[in-house]
């Protein structure tokens, strides 16, 4: 609907003249006519779409509705002289205005430093708190490989288990030592080794530094009461297997922490070939081909069957460094064997001596108690300066 320009009578949209002055009425421009589609589809367009506000959680929270996207001026507009369609109310472009950016600064001016402490809570990692409450220190961000590295290299394995190994393993020696050989002669100062050994799992130090002390103090306990021996070819052969289970067990600690070393795998190598080697030097397994009658002619050979086969469990070490082959438990086992068959030899040696263990030699005693014992204690300490060394 519009007006007449003339009168002022209402005009209807189809209409070519006024019906009451006859005035003519000019056709609407096409200008016009968009102005119009463009008034209709913005009344029936939905109103825009709230801004919400992102809470601590990630989740939208209420706002109130920000200001309307659109505003529209409804003043008449004067008509232009000279300009085709204006006398009828055309709207040109610059009438329109666009409340859009002012809305959008209106609500940032009132909600903008909400959003902001919002995304700086959510974006800010919660402090870690140790048992008391009180802050923990966090290190800086480390990247997937150095983790990885320290993984598969470790620079400090087993640090509580060898300490604990270490005191058991110090505290049976002094008790054996005194028990089976009494304060004189080798006693006392066997015994006093195995304190020592107890007091460096028991006394706090460098890890390095342990491991250090450790290979100096078996070491030499291993080389003297081993030399005690020598005068006999039994001594020798034993050398041979003591030897072998120190680098193969050594290699398997070894192996068990740093599970991509191919210095460990060739060092199980080495022992499973001097193992196998004493094994056939002794002739052992022939020997179970043969019946005796007397225990200790019989039981030695008989030992020598789990000795071959904890050494093919040992070649599980040669497995891919996703695991660890059980290597912790086959040193463990070899050890224990060694043990077993020292203590065995002992006992048939008294037997045999037909006196018990006062007619034998204090040498042979102390080798007994001390070659197990001491190679437990080196490998351990060979395996840890072995790790610390590799994981510079």
């Amino acid at each position: 609907m519009g007006s007449c320009a003339q009168c002022g009578g209402a005009l209807a949209d189809a209409v070519r003249a006024c019906p009451e002055c006859g005035v003519p009425v000019p056709k609407p421009s096409a200008r016009h006519l968009e102005l119009k589609l463009d008034h209709a589809r913005l009344e029936e367009a939905p109103s825009p779409p709230q801004r919400p506000q992102v809470g601590e959680w990630g989740r939208g929270s209420e706002l109130p509705t920000p200001p309307q996207g659109l505003a529209f001026s409804t003043a008449p507009i004067p008509p232009a002289d000279g300009v085709p369609g204006q006398e009828f109310g055309e709207q040109s472009d610059s009438e329109f205005s666009v409340g859009e950016t002012e809305g959008a600064h209106a609500y940032d001016a009132e909600h903008g430093d909400d959003d902001r402490e919002n995304a700086a809570e959510r974006d800010t990692p919660e402090p870690a708190l140790d048992e008391t409450g009180r802050l923990r220190k966090v290190g800086p961000p480390q990247l997937a490989s150095e983790a990885m590295r320290r993984e598969m290299r470790p620079s400090e394995p087993a640090t509580l288990s060898s300490r604990v190994a270490l005191a058991l393993l110090g505290a049976l020696g002094a008790v054996s030592s005194l028990l089976l050989l009494g304060s004189d002669g080798f006693g006392l100062p066997l015994s006093g080794a195995f304190v020592l050994a107890l007091l460096l799992g028991v006394v706090p130090m460098p890890y390095p530094a342990r491991a250090a002390v450790l290979v100096t103090l078996a070491g030499a306990g291993l080389a003297i009461v081993s030399l005690q021996g020598l005068d006999r070819a039994e001594a020798l052969v034993g050398l041979v297997l003591m030897f072998g289970i120190t680098i193969l067990a050594t290699a398997l600690f070894f192996r068990a922490w740093h599970r991509g070393s191919l210095l460990a795998r060739a060092l199980i190598t080495l022992g499973i070939a001097i193992c196998v080697g004493w094994l056939w030097m002794g002739q052992g397994l022939t020997a179970l081909a043969i019946l005796e009658t007397d225990w200790h002619r019989w039981l030695p050979p008989v030992l020598q069957v789990p000795l071959a086969l904890i050494l093919m469990l040992c070649l599980l070490a040669f497995m891919d460094a996703r695991s660890t082959g059980g290597c912790t438990v086959w040193a463990w086992l070899l050890l224990l064997w060694f043990a077993t068959h020292s203590a065995v030899g002992l006992v048939a040696a008294a037997d045999a001596a037909g006196g018990g263990l006062v007619g034998l030699p204090e040498g042979v005693i102390a080798a007994a108690i001390g070659q197990p014992l001491f190679t437990a204690l080196l490998t351990l300490g060979l395996a840890q300066l072995l790790a610390v060394s590799s994981a510079r």
